[in-house]
């Protein structure tokens, strides 16, 4: 699901650190919240994020 080499950008919320033993691939960012919170948090910065 976060394979780098298929997606080079990847973001999981902070709550898959539960699973991280579990995992192939760990995203190459984390938010610091979890579930909802978490995809808000990204939400914002990709808002903040454009000009």
């Amino acid at each position: 699901m976060f394979n780098h080499a298929k997606f080079p950008i990847s973001v999981g919320v902070a709550n898959i650190r539960h699973y991280q033993q579990q995992m192939q691939h760990f995203p190459k960012y984390l938010t610091q919240a979890s579930e909802f919170g978490g995809f808000q948090e990204l939400v914002m910065k990709l808002i903040q994020s454009v000009p």
